[in-house]
């Protein structure tokens, strides 16, 4: 009986800790409190586009969709959604997570235009308490008048921002963190240039020099190889404008760090490449800081589903962070 046991934990054990770059499940779990000094982050494009728009959404079923994100993404501890457009969706996953993790849920979403247009489209949720929040909307975006129907100007895209404490218990002491979740200009490439001098400047506003950060989201910038060796990519341009506004941070591309040859695409969930890489979980460490924040695994998850193919148009990016 003894050796059976040991059998299965064994098993158990290589299953547990084996890569998997395109794993079906995240791993589940009761809390943060179970992983001492580590926690686990996404960055998902979840398509819930306005119910007046619910037919345009490449995966149908919103609602069952919204149903099985909402479980998943009880295995993490801080989580950043795009497109959340739609409030039936959007208020089923933020409901889940506020009976999951009842007081320790901490959400805002947005930005809210106030002006008539849909709101961004953002969730930032974390198990972790907000201290201080603040949003931005981009002013610079695609015209309804330019691009019809498809414009980004019907959504007030911009940037959401958090400073999360982690908690004592499992870090040895209470640690800030700055968290940031965007999702750039889908059109117009010429805009999303600008975005990038905006978001760099809303960050630079809200961040310290002793307090590391991340970054999630869409940011419809190609990360895949080739582009993040061709000096005048956008990819290195965003990069750049980053550095410039924020030079007391190192900044910490999460997949290509842990897999340099590998594109991580996160544009097609059932193609083997996964196409464009556009979705990101980036880490600004602060230079100052002994103990900074760094990446000890990430993956691309396409969330299949045998009832709507993929719970999303995207793939998820989900990594586990920690301190050195």
């Amino acid at each position: 009986m003894q050796r059976h046991w040991l059998v299965i934990t064994t098993i158990y054990f290589i299953l547990a800790c084996s890569t998997n770059l395109r794993a079906q499940e995240p791993s589940e779990r009761a809390g943060q409190a179970d992983f001492p000094g580590n926690f686990r982050a996404i960055s998902y494009n979840v398509q819930f586009l306005p119910a007046i728009a619910r037919h345009t959404n490449k995966r149908s079923l919103p609602i069952y969709r919204a149903k099985q994100i909402a479980e998943k993404m009880t295995a993490f501890d801080i989580i950043g959604l795009n497109e959340t457009f739609d409030d039936e969706p959007r208020k089923i996953i933020h409901d889940h997570l506020k009976k999951k993790w009842g007081k320790d849920c901490s959400i805002i979403y947005g930005p809210d235009p106030r002006d008539g247009r849909f709101n961004g489209g953002l969730s930032l949720i974390s198990r972790f308490p907000f201290v201080k929040t603040n949003s931005v909307i981009y002013k610079n975006f695609s015209s309804p008048l330019k691009y019809g129907v498809q414009a980004d100007g019907f959504a007030a895209k911009g940037v959401l921002y958090a400073r999360v404490i982690l908690s004592e218990k499992n870090f040895g002491e209470k640690k800030p963190l700055d968290i940031f979740v965007t999702h750039f200009e889908a059109r117009d490439g010429s805009l999303r240039r600008k975005q990038f001098d905006e978001l760099a400047s809303f960050i630079s506003k809200q961040i310290s020099v002793d307090v590391d950060f991340i970054l999630l989201g869409d940011l419809n910038t190609r990360g895949n190889a080739k582009y993040r060796v061709a000096l005048h990519s956008t990819y290195n341009q965003l990069f750049g404008v980053l550095t410039k506004a924020i030079p007391e941070h190192r900044l910490v591309d999460t997949w290509p760090t842990l897999h340099p040859d590998q594109d991580g695409g996160t544009k097609y969930q059932t193609k083997a490449t996964g196409g464009p890489r556009i979705d990101y979980i980036i880490i600004g460490q602060a230079k100052k800081l002994d103990d900074q924040l760094e990446v000890d695994k990430v993956q691309v998850n396409p969330y299949l589903d045998k009832k709507v193919d993929a719970l999303s148009d995207h793939s998820a990016v989900e990594a586990t962070l920690k301190w050195k």
